[in-house]
């Protein structure tokens, strides 16, 4: 979808949610003059109740059109447009078009944070960073869920157990072992790429580096670097 397409979408999206309002605004006095009719308590309508059943149909029309967007803070603005509008005895016309000016500066503000985001399909433009390696001591429990860079500081008898995912989830971890002493390393729950073997490493001092590749419901390791 082009930049122009997104952007009509968005002029769309942004004119159905302030019609919405309107007409859930609409009902709002209309609702009010039926509590009214009835002699209800004082402050049954009033938006501050959270029990009010003004204030829930309100929630509901807007949570209707704004999904994800903090619909408190849209009721609050509203309640206080509507205290505005009774304090200044100023038309529902006027009430009406702050609202929908609240709603557009909210829809405005929830667009311009899902620019921020990485696209999940096509281009994602030009990426650059770096993050953090975990750093672990000893044998360890690796899944697709598991850090994807691990320095593994090792001694003794150390185990690698690795969990296949599913056969449609794809995932790449890098581990660093690194001998801090003498290490009797085993491996299960996976294989080695292109019908492999372990390598031969452990000595104390030693660093191994290996890519183990979760892919097709399998585990696949391969050595990138053994200094032993």
């Amino acid at each position: 979808m082009s930049e122009q397409t997104q952007l009509e979408k968005l002029n769309q999206n942004v004119v159905d949610a302030c019609t919405e309002v309107q007409r859930a605004l609409a009902k709002l006095v209309e609702g009010m003059e039926l509590l009214q009719a009835h002699q209800m308590d004082e402050d049954a309508h009033d938006l501050r109740n959270p029990n009010s059943p003004i204030r829930k149909m309100l929630k509901e029309e807007v949570s209707s059109v704004l999904g994800d967007i903090d619909t408190e803070a849209v009721l609050g603005e509203v309640k206080s447009i509507l205290s505005d509008s009774v304090n200044s005895n100023s038309s529902d016309t006027v009430a009406s078009s702050k609202a929908v000016k609240v709603v557009y500066d909210l829809a405005a503000n929830a667009a311009a944070e899902a620019g921020k985001a990485i696209p999940k399909t096509g281009a994602r433009g030009q990426l650059a960073g770096s993050e953090t390696a975990a750093s672990l001591t000893g044998s360890q429990a690796i899944s697709a869920s598991s850090p994807d860079c691990i320095r593994l500081a090792t001694s003794g008898s150390v185990s690698l157990a690795f969990t296949a995912a599913a056969a449609d989830v794809c995932a790449v971890k890098v581990l660093c072992l690194t001998a801090s002493a003498a290490t009797t390393l085993s491996f299960s729950g996976a294989s080695w790429a292109n019908g492999g073997q372990a390598p031969a490493w452990g000595n104390a001092g030693k660093r191994l580096v290996l890519a183990a590749h979760f892919i097709a419901g399998a585990v696949l390791l391969n050595v990138i670097d053994n200094n032993q």
